[in-house]
């Protein structure tokens, strides 16, 4: 605990003391004590502060002296907790890391200056692979420099390359710098070939070129995000936004409740039909692909729903595009009702809500469940040790109640012929099957780890399908 701005005296600089003295009650409040939370507090306000008298004092906060000495063990400043120099000195170097994170995505490239000018890069960690959490996008691994090039900031690339920021890193989906440009741009996607020599048709985990970033008209939008804004559009249009469409007298469902847990992910219909589909078998797999498709494509007008739909197969079960729909709908208000047990994977009710969208003669037999893994390795060791056979499903829980309430869910599928299939609901295009090898688990691990650095645990489920070529109308259940 950093203890008040009087014993402050003890182990920095005059200016230091003054300008904490002068913030206290911005930083502190009513408080008694500092937290570490307040070397944040007191960098963004000198960041913030205009007046030029400041830019030394901040400096000094920046500076790797000050983190050492304020570090130190008999120094009661910000820490009394016992904890080693060097944990003391990464978390302060963390918080800059933050700040500077914030400065890149926002292209602010004075206080990037400021920061980058005072501080020590290497400390700084500057060309880490940045989690999702923290990045709060779905660019597990990302750098500094590849954010940059993706908003098409040159000036911020050209600093951050000045401290010695990497081009040659790659994120989690294999992305390299010229990927990150391509999405940037023609001037973006220059500037990195001019700096290096690129393979150009280098692909990513999604067997992307940079060029195919480069030369698309638009960008094509995130996988689950254009599910998503079809059935909130279908939603809108039917008015369900407005409705209890679930009338539960204890806990009542609305249209506006859906819309919400679709856009946080919670119940997008999409991945766990999708990994269910893998099981079935190809032509499962082909007439799932060919609903989503339908949905995708629709203009978002009320009167559109009422097209027939022209795939025969679909037809005979789903003969307008508004039964799709309808179907859909069902299995995301299924997912909304029982999103605790899915999300957490709860194995005593887990086979019945598995069985709500397949045959009733199907089976799903629990294998074996694990607690969590903190170890990158240990987890693709695990991975390795199981031996996954055709028709395994693994689903893998990600969550850190330190860092968010809720946590994630990512699920690994063995198809008929070994194959593994990874299926995120924040992924943005669908990630192709990989044999089943360390490589394919190490892919998976790094994207599993980049949310919160750790799995929290996991349940092996064996599936054996009914096999039937379409799914028929007396296999839908209502709700």
């Amino acid at each position: 605990m950093l203890r008040n701005a009087r014993e402050l005296a003890k182990c920095e600089d005059p200016d230091i003391n003054a300008i904490l003295k002068q913030c206290e009650e911005k930083i502190r409040g009513d408080n008694s004590y500092y937290s570490i939370s307040d070397y944040e507090k007191l960098l963004r306000y000198c960041l913030d502060n205009k007046n030029p008298g400041m830019i030394p004092v901040l400096q000094a906060l920046l500076s790797e002296e000050f983190i050492k000495q304020i570090s130190k063990s008999e120094s009661l400043a910000f820490f009394d907790d016992g904890s080693e120099n060097e944990q003391k000195e990464a978390s302060l170097f963390n918080i800059q890391f933050k700040l500077l994170l914030e400065s890149v995505k926002t292209k602010d490239y004075e206080k990037a200056s400021l920061i980058l000018g005072n501080s020590n890069p290497v400390k700084l960690n500057l060309n880490k692979n940045i989690s999702v959490v923290e990045l709060k996008e779905m660019l597990p691994g990302a750098t500094l420099l590849h954010l940059a090039l993706k908003n098409n900031d040159l000036k911020m690339a050209e600093l951050l390359m000045f401290h010695d920021a990497l081009l040659e890193i790659k994120d989690y989906f294999l992305n390299t710098s010229l990927h990150y440009a391509a999405r940037g741009g023609a001037e973006a996607y220059e500037f990195v070939k001019s700096k290096d020599e690129y393979n150009i048709s280098q692909k990513n985990i999604f067997l992307h070129t940079p060029q195919d970033y480069l030369t698309i008209a638009k960008l094509p939008q995130i996988r689950m995000g254009m599910l998503t804004d079809q059935f909130t559009a279908y939603m809108k249009v039917n008015n369900f936004d407005q409705s209890i469409i679930l009338d539960d007298p204890v806990d009542p469902v609305t249209g506006k409740n859906i819309i919400e847990a679709m856009h946080r992910g919670i119940c997008q219909g999409d991945s766990f039909l999708r990994g269910i589909y893998i099981l079935r078998g190809k032509d499962s797999r082909q007439i799932y692909n060919r609903m989503v498709g339908f949905i995708r494509d629709w203009d978002g007008k009320l009167e559109s729903l009422d097209q027939p739909v022209t795939d025969l197969a679909l037809a005979k079960d789903f003969p307008k595009l508004k039964n799709l729909f309808e179907y859909m709908l069902s299995v995301i208000l299924f997912l909304h009702r029982h999103s605790r047990q899915i999300v957490g994977i709860d194995d005593s009710a887990f086979v019945s809500q598995f069985q709500f969208i397949n045959n009733k003669n199907d089976k799903l037999e629990f294998k074996i469940g694990s607690s969590s893994y903190s170890d990158k390795n240990h987890f693709i060791d695990y991975l390795e040790e199981l031996q996954l056979q055709p028709n395994s499903i693994l689903f893998v829980s990600l969550a850190d109640k330190n860092i968010m309430s809720s946590g994630h869910q990512i699920t690994l599928v063995v198809d008929e012929n070994k194959m593994l299939h990874f299926v995120d609901p924040n992924s943005p295009y669908r990630i192709p099957e990989m044999p089943l090898s360390r490589a394919a688990f190490e892919a998976i691990a790094n994207i599993a780890f980049a949310y919160f650095n750790r799995v929290d645990r996991t349940s092996l489920y064996h599936y054996e399908p009914e096999l039937q070529p379409t799914l028929s109308s007396a296999q839908r259940k209502p709700l």
